[in-house]
């Protein structure tokens, strides 16, 4: 029995002395690891800090590229390459002497000029009721769409055709249209100066 208990105190002296070899190899390596670490982190900061401050220094500012004015596309039947001129915005900000006025129950939302149009965004500020048939002319003259209608708090895009060669448009607009809730025919008018773009 004595000697059951001194081999197997031997061999758990052995297990820990093998296991406490062990931890103590690990701990070293993890210790020298650890200093690599360090040494190659604080060259790697040093080497990005150098390489900002040279990028800093030459650097310059970054001008944008004007967006090109025509734009060519390839047809994918027939492989040949076809160019097309960049259309402007038509809408920008109006100077003072410049207005759209029209009664109510419309109201110019947008308006401007541009190569003998005249564009026109009317809105329909009467909540009670649509207006249909509606027919929009600039001195007399019908802007297309004739015969529409606009929803009540809507908005509807007109163009009205005119000179191109003048400098500016101003003139007398009527709106023709009929209220189906008081089933009657009824006419709007305003007026608009812009200058031609």
């Amino acid at each position: 029995m004595n000697k059951l208990a001194v081999i197997a105190i031997l061999v758990i002296a052995v297990f820990l002395a093998g296991c406490a070899a062990n931890e103590i190899g690990v701990a070293g390596e993890s210790k020298e690891s650890s200093s690599e670490k360090t040494t190659t982190s604080t060259a790697t900061n040093t080497k990005t800090a150098t390489t900002t401050k040279t990028a800093t220094k030459e650097s310059a500012p970054v001008e944008e590229e004007p967006e090109p004015e025509h734009i060519s596309v390839t047809e994918s039947k027939t492989g040949e390459s076809v160019t097309f001129k960049k259309l402007g915005d038509p809408w920008r900000d109006k100077e003072a002497t410049e207005k759209c006025d029209m009664n109510f129950p419309f109201e110019c939302s947008r308006y401007s000029a541009n190569s003998g149009i005249v564009y026109l965004t009317i809105k329909n500020q009467d909540y009670s009721s649509k207006a249909d048939e509606v027919t929009l002319t600039l001195d007399g003259e019908t802007c297309d769409p004739a015969n529409t209608f606009i929803e009540t708090g809507h908005n509807k895009a007109f163009e009205c055709f005119v000179d191109p060669d003048v400098s500016g448009v101003s003139g007398s607009l009527e709106i023709k249209y009929y209220v189906p809730t008081t089933k009657s025919h009824r006419i709007a008018t305003g007026s608009i100066a812009v200058r031609m773009e």
